[in-house]
């Protein structure tokens, strides 16, 4: 079933059980299959070659990754010069473009005034690509490619084993893993499951990547964001999550 949705109101979906009283962050995660055209209608214009090196070409380069590729950062991990020079794209339909953060796998793309939430809460060392974005009418517009720190992607290592009831694995060589539940993952019919954060996810942290498509906010950012509207992609929804005791 989707979410209901009014016109300018952000998207969420699922509900909190009675009896929880901790804290609820959210979860921002693709909800339903893409179909049809993206209500965020973006091209890149800037050069292939410069593109592939911000968005990794794996098959070019297997096994790294934005911080290990050495075309985005040096070999001490500082921002090389050129990534301050903004990206150049286009929006290919006319008219305004409503979705101001559209998630991808280890970044969104988002607008000025998300940006400043972000930054206002968590002061991460997040790595910022401006990119300037041209309009059918020949004005610009500002948004920013926001890929998170390395040490807010948390893969799939969010849940609390214990309160999410996670299965313990082991690898030939003995490393134990916890297999991640089905309704982390955006096709499962059991998505809007409430599940529990483990609180060294949540810690200093406001704004962070975990498994499959989910982004997840603190409850503080998150009000912040709901001021602005409906922003995110069509596919995409908010759904709640606790934290462990």
């Amino acid at each position: 079933m989707m979410p209901s949705l009014k016109k300018g109101v952000l998207r969420t979906a699922g509900s909190v059980p009675d009896g929880y009283d901790g804290p609820v962050y959210w979860r921002v995660i693709q909800y339903h299959l893409i179909r049809g055209a993206s209500d965020e209608p973006i091209e890149f214009t800037d050069s292939k070659e410069r593109l592939e090196r911000l968005w990794i070409d794996r098959y070019k380069m297997p096994g790294k990754d934005i911080f290990t590729s050495h075309t985005v950062f040096d070999a001490d991990g500082r921002l090389l010069p050129e990534w301050k020079v903004p990206l150049k794209a286009r929006w290919t339909k006319p008219g305004p473009v409503h979705v101001e953060y559209s998630p991808e796998h280890r970044s969104a793309r988002v607008s000025e005034r998300v940006l400043e939430a972000i930054q206002e809460l968590d002061t991460r060392e997040h790595h910022i690509f401006p990119i300037d974005i041209a309009r059918p009418d020949g004005s610009t517009e500002r948004r920013y490619q926001v890929f998170f720190a390395r040490d807010s992607i948390l893969d799939e290592r969010e849940l609390d084993p214990q309160a999410n009831g996670l299965v313990e694995r082991s690898l030939p060589d003995g490393t134990k893993w916890y297999q991640p539940p089905s309704w982390l993952n955006c096709s499962s019919k059991e998505k809007e499951h409430f599940g529990y954060l483990s609180k060294s996810a949540v810690e200093g942290r406001n704004w962070f990547k975990g498994g499959d498509t989910n982004h997840y906010f603190a409850p503080e950012l998150f009000e912040k964001l709901r001021e602005f509207g409906d922003i995110f992609p069509k596919f995409f929804v908010a759904l709640p999550i606790g934290v462990a005791r």
